[in-house]
């Protein structure tokens, strides 16, 4: 087994387990010519713009509604299973009921913590209380309430789900900077760079990908006819990782983790990308479970990044419990 600790807890007061990452192909997109840097005032309007033929290629990689537009990009896209559905319900309810989860003093930590979430969430929940209290006033003489969802609940944690899945489990595209050869409000530079990225998720495979984004940028870029010339190149890229959180060896670390926290851990997938984390499964021939350790509010990757050392000393006792754990059973065969 491989266990990696390099991501933190949704919030501040649950534990958490990873089971999915999405790979990530970086890519950039140069549109250039033979030409120096232009005075706008003296050639404007009678070249082809480089900027200009770029702002056109890049405005069809995406829709308004944040649909990739690259034909066949959700083709091998893995259907969502009950198994896996049912991993975003108790996700939902610490989102709706924990003061946690609704905070905004704490950091963004993948889509649990986006304000868009807790906002929508807190607003819901509002909602919802003054449509109970009007309910519990009409039925103020009934000795009991119903425990099961009203159908705004019900409708407020589909779409939580659905927005969670889209931040972690579906794939996507994103246009980060454009750089170019000459920074001036005058100047028509005569280069122009794009820098993309695609998020990767089970079961796409990079070199397809990679294939259909080149094929597209190239052919709307073909259809505005312009005298500049494009280069797409692939910069970097990482599989995506999927872990079986129904394995022994998942279900072995959840138990370390219930007996130190007292309480079952959230199951939980990541919008990010790990490189290593596919490398050592195939390299090791062995599966691989990812541990947060730390709270959401750990500055992660900023100057002030820390940990707790409550969260510290756990994660120590975690790994402990699962070392001995593993030496009682054959878990191998379980796999």
């Amino acid at each position: 087994m491989i266990l990696l600790s390099n991501s933190y807890w949704l919030g501040e007061d649950v534990p958490c387990l990873t089971y999915g990452l999405r790979g990530v192909i970086h890519a950039s997109i140069e549109v250039s010519n033979k030409l120096a840097d232009l005075h706008s005032g003296v050639e404007g309007g009678a070249v082809s713009e480089p900027l200009i033929d770029l702002i056109h290629v890049t405005s069809k990689l995406v829709d308004s509604e944040k649909n990739v537009l690259i034909p066949g990009f959700y083709e091998n896209v893995s259907a969502v299973t009950e198994a896996e559905e049912k991993l975003y319900d108790p996700i939902v309810e610490w989102l709706q009921t924990s003061e946690t989860a609704q905070s905004h003093t704490r950091m963004q930590h993948s889509a649990i913590t986006s304000p868009t979430l807790s906002d929508r969430s807190r607003a819901s929940n509002e909602s919802n209380h003054c449509q109970q209290e009007k309910t519990h006033h009409r039925h103020r003489h009934s000795s009991s309430s119903s425990s099961s969802d009203t159908p705004t609940q019900q409708m407020d944690k589909e779409k939580l789900k659905k927005q969670l899945m889209a931040r972690w489990r579906y794939p996507t595209l994103s246009v980060h900077k454009i750089d170019v050869s000459f920074s001036n409000p005058t100047i028509i530079p005569r280069c122009a760079k794009a820098f993309v990225s695609m998020r990767v998720v089970p079961d796409q495979t990079i070199a397809d990908i990679s294939s259909k984004f080149e094929q597209h940028v190239c052919r709307v870029f073909s259809d505005l006819q312009s005298d500049n010339v494009i280069s797409v190149r692939i910069e970097s890229s990482a599989e995506y990782w999927l872990g079986n959180p129904e394995g022994a060896y998942f279900k072995a670390v959840e138990r370390a983790i219930e007996k130190e926290w007292d309480m079952k851990p959230l199951y939980i997938r990541e919008g990010g990308s790990i490189p290593a984390v596919r490398f050592l499964e195939k390299f090791c021939n062995a599966p691989a479970v990812h541990l947060p350790m730390g709270q959401a509010s750990d500055q992660a990757h900023l100057h002030n990044e820390r940990i707790r050392l409550r969260n510290l000393n756990a994660g120590r006792r975690i790994i402990k419990t699962l070392l001995q754990d593993l030496g009682r059973h054959d878990l191998l065969s379980s796999q």
